[in-house]
This record gives structure tokens, sequence and C-alpha cells, in this order.
């Protein structure tokens, strides 16, 4: 029932546009009020100056009121009893006017997010018998378009899919409208990363035909024309020319028909930061005031978009003087040393910055100093321009107290014992703090192969007003026992391979679980021509939680092709972590013992049974960052190994000695970074070797001579990897008309190999391009580095759990497998779980 504006006001009313009459009513209400206020007072003020009794001042009057009933209106989806309940009214309840009741319930619905008006109202009014006024209430609202479907049309540049996406929108969400523009602005910003800079894109809510309680959003798209940068000019640049301006530019080129790989496309948020790398070049050569003063872009014939960029130079500033205050731990020079710059030169802002708080790529920077000897230094910098182009510099430093660490702790293995993880770090408690030896220890967890390298971080708390540094590593466990197995084809041998599983962290006092740490295990290779190899090891890397590794290993070994013979053999491995020349490099001796008895010499062995003892020495050092995917770093091994075979045949009382001797290097070099990693990485290898003879009788075991070909799985013989031809398809002669497997007692092997990264989580995934060169000769004194087997290809790795590393390589050989012939051409290697 309703009521004229003579009647009672409503209790409360929240809406974008008020009612005449309640504001009539309203201003009747107030006005009464307050002339009622002021004869009041006056009456009081005038008995009072009159000698008379003060009189007592009436007050306002609240009036009281209960809630008889509470209907709603307008609600197009939910019920009403729910839209009640988010009020926070019910019937009963007793109230006042004006009312904090009836505000907390319109706030408490603009709250939901879901109602564009909300209005209580009064219905009716019946006066109570306790003196109250009995309300009966209306709650109004008015609700956001609720989405049933998108229709998204015109569109032909991107996907529909991908529209939709960019829109984050989904079925019977309430489109308030603020995020339906926020919607249309995603949409043709994907427009404008894909070069559709002129993209008109409209929205239309329209009265669902399935789903009349909801709406359909209507998204029609006029993508126009691809626009394509041109023109990249410059105005204002006098010492820099143009086209070395036009190279720093990372995001933003000119399309021209020579530039096969460059799209033209115009970004305008990786624009910005394109004219930041300018100012940042010209500040890295001492142009220190340098700064964008604009930019113009403008399309010409409706596709070719143009760009002028003014820039402002100013002066090449040289350093002058250099002052440094507050120094106490290291002296000036050794600052100075560290800082690397000196009087007279150009004032590179970036590497001074760099060097004087760090990191650098080498650690040798001023604030690495300090932090490697336990001090959290502060170091500012101060500028004095001295007109025309020089500048002063203060280096203030604020060293405060050495700090150590205190509690360092793993988080997050669950598998991995925690003794495994502590005995690789560096940082120990009690030591003095440094960032050296979290990032050393950050290395050594991620070469353990355990965990996701993503998810490896240090969290470093320094207490404050106290002298100590808590570590903890947070680690994520992933799957390192891994399943090998390759398979390759090589001339001679026919079909070859191997297969294997590898226990990596394996634990001898808990076998089922694992998780110490310790290496088990076992591979069988075979080979077409009646070959099988079968062997068995296990590595203890930390014997009695020391840095001294002890391995053993069996195998045996039957071969009947060219020769028959069986052999079965054991090693013993002891190895140590050295300290000197530095902490990377490790030393390994191995004692081998070997029985073989061969029936068939086919010319090459001497039949009958033989012993063979042999001792090796191998000095490593190893400084990569990933056991996957290295970035930075090297690996370097250097082996010796001295064979004592007795030959009955020849002379039961002087054995025949031989040696063996390689040299292998790789080397990591990165080229490119992106989102704080590596992902360009160029790897460069040298591994040369020599075998020979010992004492009178000088003999080497056929299996020990080199071949080289293919990925490396030649069966019987030691077999460099050389893509782009056969298996040990280098290094074999011709012996009476037979095909044999002779090989060389040198070898010399190079690559060159750039990898990118796709992902590194959660399964490392990268592409590379190589280039081989490789050669086996008969001797050393005939190694000729001329006369290498050369060849390109192209090929991709991904790591799979439980699998190991899986490969695929397209080598294409450009010289004979052969002293002479036709270039090997094509070929393709497949890896599992190896690598070249």
């Amino acid at each position: 029932m309703g009521y004229s504006w003579l009647d009672a006001a409503p209790i409360g009313s929240l809406h974008k546009t008020t009612d005449l009459f309640d504001l009539m009513r309203l201003w009747f209400l107030t006005t009464f009020a307050v002339f009622s206020s002021l004869f009041l007072a006056a009456s009081a003020s005038a008995q009072v100056s009159s000698g008379g009794a003060p009189a007592i001042t009436a007050q306002p009057v609240e009036q009281h009121y209960t809630i008889l009933g509470i209907s709603v209106e307008g609600n197009t989806t939910g019920s009403g009893e729910t839209i009640i309940g988010q009020a926070g009214l019910y019937k009963g309840e007793k109230i006042t006017y004006p009312s904090d009741e009836i505000r907390r319930a319109i706030q408490q619905l603009w709250s939901e997010g879901i109602y564009s008006d909300v209005q209580i109202v009064v219905d009716k009014e019946i006066p109570q018998t306790d003196g109250t006024i009995g309300l009966y209430l209306t709650i109004k609202v008015t609700q956001f378009p609720r989405l049933n479907a998108v229709t998204i049309t015109g569109n032909k540049a991107i996907k529909t899919a991908d529209i939709e996406k960019a829109l984050g929108l989904h079925q019977y969400q309430f489109l308030r409208p603020w995020e339906i523009e926020e919607a249309k602005n995603r949409v043709k910003a994907l427009y404008e990363k894909e070069g559709y800079h002129f993209a008109d894109v409209q929205f239309n809510l329209v009265r669902s035909t399935k789903d009349t309680a909801n709406s359909d959003l209507i998204v029609t798209i006029n993508e126009g024309s691809e626009v394509t940068v041109r023109h990249i000019d410059f105005v204002g640049n006098k010492q820099v020319s143009s086209d070395e301006l036009r190279g720093v530019l990372e995001n933003t080129h000119e399309k021209r028909w020579y530039k096969i790989f460059t799209s033209g496309s115009f970004d305008e948020k990786k624009f910005e930061e394109d004219l930041k790398h300018l100012v940042a070049y010209y500040q890295s050569h001492g142009y220190r005031d340098a700064a964008i003063l604009g930019d113009s872009i403008w399309v010409t014939n409706g596709t070719d978009l143009n760009i002028l960029i003014h820039v402002y130079e100013g002066p090449q500033y040289h350093i002058r003087n250099i002052a440094i205050v507050g120094n106490e731990v290291f002296t000036e020079q050794e600052i100075r040393d560290h800082l690397g710059f000196k009087r007279g030169d150009v004032y590179n802002v970036e590497k001074f910055d760099q060097n004087m708080r760090g990191p650098t790529p080498d650690f040798n920077d001023v604030g690495s100093l300090y932090y490697d000897r336990g001090y959290v230094v502060t170091i500012n910098k101060e500028e004095s321009v001295v007109p025309p182009d020089s500048v002063d510099l203060t280096l203030r430093i604020q060293e405060g107290k050495q700090h150590f660490f205190r509690y360092v702790d793993v988080q997050g293995n669950t598998k991995t014992k925690d003794f495994v993880v502590r005995r690789e770090l560096f940082t120990r408690p009690g030591d003095a703090f440094s960032r050296a030896a979290i990032i050393r220890s950050i290395r050594q967890i991620a070469q353990l192969n355990y965990f996701n390298q993503e998810k490896l971080t240090p969290d470093v708390k320094i207490q404050p007003d106290a002298t100590d540094v808590d570590v903890t590593y947070n680690v994520e466990e992933r799957s390192s026992d891994t399943f090998n197995a390759s398979v390759g084809y090589g001339g001679s041998l026919g079909l070859t391979g191997s297969v294997g599983v590898s226990f990596n962290n394996f634990d001898m006092s808990d076998p089922l679980h694992g998780g110490g740490g310790q290496v088990l295990s076992v591979t069988a290779e075979f080979g077409q021509q009646s070959y099988r190899n079968i062997s068995m090891s296990f590595t203890e890397p930390w014997l009695f939680q020391h840095p001294t590794l002890l391995g053993a290993s069996i195998y045996s070994v039957h071969y009947a092709y060219q020769y028959t013979v069986d052999r079965t053999g054991a090693t013993l491995t002891l190895g140590r972590r050295l300290k000197w020349p530095d902490d990377f490099f490790s030393i390994k001796w191995t004692l081998l013992g070997q029985h073989s008895d061969i029936t068939q010499g086919g010319g090459i062995y001497l039949p009958g049974r033989h012993d063979e003892v042999s001792f090796e020495q191998s000095i490593s050092r190893m400084s990569t960052d990933n056991p996957v995917f290295p970035t930075t770093g090297s690996e370097f091994t250097l082996l010796n190994r001295i064979g004592y075979l007795p030959l009955p045949s020849v002379s039961p009382n002087e054995p025949a000695n031989y040696f063996k001797n390689s040299l292998f290097m790789r080397f990591y070099t990165p080229l490119l970074a992106y989102g704080g990693s590596n992902k360009l990485v160029l790897a460069t290898t040298a591994d040369v070797g020599q075998l020979g003879g010992v004492g009178s009788h000088p003999y080497v075991p056929p299996t020990e001579r080199f071949t080289m070909g293919g990925s490396g799985l030649a069966t019987g013989f030691y077999t460099i990897p050389l893509r782009g031809y056969d298996d040990a398809s280098i290094g074999i002669s011709q012996l009476g008309g037979n095909t044999l497997v002779q090989g060389g007692l040198a070898y010399m092997r190079y690559v060159a190999e750039l990898r990118f990264v796709i992902s590194l989580e959660p399964i490392p995934f990268y592409l590379l391009a190589f280039a081989e060169a490789g050669n086996v000769w008969s001797d050393f004194s005939h190694a000729d580095p001329f006369t290498l087997k050369r060849s390109l290809g192209l090929g991709s790795r991904v790591q799979v759990p439980a699998v190991g590393m899986i490969g695929i390589d397209f080598g294409y050989g450009f010289d004979s497998q052969h002293a002479f012939g036709p270039p090997s051409g094509w070929h393709t290697h497949f890896q599992f779980g190896r690598g070249f």
C-alpha cells in the first residue's frame, strides 16, 4: 500500500537519484525540528534572564519501530530470503529512526557486488500497543546482468579460444561495468600484441533467448589491418649513430625484405622497455644526463608504422676523483681494485653501480668482498658534477658488525635424508656469513639432481639488531632413478644398444625407500653380432660421511664375431674431493682385475687364458651449475692408466704392459638470458686420447683401441661419439679381405654445440645445433688435425622422469667414413640416457 508525501518518510533509501517527494518530506521534518529547538531555547533563555527557574529544554524524541514484515522486489536470481539474509534484517527487530540498522543493511547488500541499485522503503505503517510503530519494508534491488554465453564474431587473425581466454569471463558471472571495460581492454591489448593496433572491439549485452534470466555477451570485432614497423628514426643524437641506436632496441625492429627473422611487429609495452634500454645504453657510455624527450608514432599507407624518437645526449662524463669513506675492514686500495674504475675512465653508470654493490658474474665486486667476509654492508654513492664533463664520486660505506650463520636448515626433502643435503653445504653454523658460500651450496645441491631446479631457493633471514643469519634451503623432490636405453647401428657391427636401470639416490640400509645418496646401477649391452655385456656397480660418494668415494663393479662379457672371448672382471674405486687448487677438484683411483678366456683369436688376440691388472688415476674438475642443462662453468678430466697383461704364449716371465692417457674439457658460455635465467648456451668440447705399449713386449688389447662414430655405443671396444657417421665406422681397417675393427692408438675430437632451453620444469627440454670434427689414427705420431672428419646437425633433448635423457640428432657427415669414398651423408642418432 502506497503513501503520499505527507505520510511517514521511508526509514532509509540509497539509490543514484533521490525521489522528489522524499526530499520535500525530509525538508519539512528537518525544518520543523530546527524551529522547535530554536523556540524552546529562546523560551528557556527568557525565563533565566527574568529571574525565574530555568526551564527544561525539550530533546528530540526518537521514534521506535518494529519490523512486521520484509519483502523483496527486482531480484532476477536468488531468493528473497537470501537477499533479506544478506541485508541482516529480520522480522520482529526493534529499530529507531534515524536507523543505523537500515544504513548497515544497505551497505551489506552493496558489498555483495551484484547490485547496481539498492533501496529500502516503507510499504506500510501500523501503530502497535507497545507504543512503537510497526513497519512493512520492501527491499528494492537492481542486479547487474549475469552472463549466459559469449559469442565472438569478426575475428580472423586470432583464434576464438585465445580471445575467450583474454576475456576472462565465465558463465553465470555478474557483469559489472568496470569488469566489462577491463575485458574489452584485454582483447584490445591482445590484438595490439599481434600488430593490429586499430582493431575495434564492441560489446553488446542482450537478453538470452535460452535463459531469459541471464544475458548473452556479443563481442563484435573489426580487426583492421596489421601494422608493421617500417621506419625508426632519431632526432638529437650526435655522438651515437642512428644505426647503433636501432641495434639497442631489443623488441622493436624495422621490417626489411632482407631481415628474414624480423617480424616488424609493434608492442607498446615492449617499446617502453626499449626506450629505457636506450637511456641505459647512453649511460653505459658515459652520457649520464641522457634522456628520451619524447616519441612520435604515426601510420602511413594504412599499415606502415613510423617511429621518431627524440633523444638528449648531454656531455660524456669522465671520472675525476673517487673518494672512499667509512672503510675499516678493507683498505682503500682493496676496494679500488674490486671497483675496477680509475681517474679518467668513462663514467659507465650501470657498470660502476654493479661493481660497487654487485653481484658481478665473477663476484669480484665491492659488495661481494664484504658479503663473503660476513659483513652485510651498505654502500651509498654520491655524485658531484664538475662542469663541463667530469664527475667526482664518493662512496660512503657502512660496514656494520660481522655476521655469522646461526641456523642452517633444509625443508621439503621428503625422500632424501637430511645428512645427504647437509654434507653438500658450504654454510655451517658458526661460520662467518658468506653470500658466495650460499651460492656454492645451491650449486652443490643442484648437482645432486634430486630436486626441482626451479624450486631450489634459499631463505636468508638476517636478524635485526643482531649478528645472526639464519638460512633455510627450500627443495622439492623429484624422481632421480632412471631407466636407460640406447640403440644404434654401426656398419660391420649391425644393431647395437644397451639397457639399464640406475638408482641414483639409493640407500643400502633402507633399500625400499632410498634417499641415502648412494648409486646402484645394472646395465646390459648387446650387439647383433653375438655380443653381450652385463655389469653391476655400486658407489658410496661419502664414505663414513667424509668426502671420500668408494665404488665397486663387476661385469661379464661375451664376444663372438671376429674373435671369440669370454671376459669377467671387477673394479674397485677410491676417490676424494680436493681443496687444492680449489674445491671443485676431485681425484679417483681405480684398480681393475680381469680374466679372459680366448678360444679364437682371429689374428688379433693370442688364444688362451689371460689375466690383466690395471691401475687408473683420474683428476677431474667440475664447476657447472646444473646437471641437466648447464649454463656456466666447465668440466675437465685427465685420465692415466697403466695395464699389466701377462701373455704366457709370448713369455711367461715378461708380461706386456700398456698405457692410456686422455684429456676431456668442456666449457659452457651463456649467450642469452631471459626471465632471470640463461636460455641460450654455447658448449665447446675438446677430447684427445692416446694408447701405447710399454716394455720389451708392447701390446695394446684390441678392446682398448679407439674407434669413432655415431652415438659412441659400439660394442667390444672403446668408441668415441661423432654424429653424422655410423657407429665405430672411423678407425677400422681391411685385413685379409675381411672388415675388422682394428682401431687406433690416438684420437682427437672437437665439438661446438649451441643449446636453447625451452623449459626446465617440470620436464627439461632443449633444442641444439652442433658442429663436430674428429678422427682416429694408428698412433699419435700420425695425428693430423687437418684430416678431421667433419659434421653438422640439429637435435633435441628431453629429460623424462624414470627414463632419463632422451634425444634425437640428425647429423650430416662431410667426409668419408674410411680413407676414401663418398661423404658419409645424413645419419639419425637416437639417445636414451646418454649424451654427447
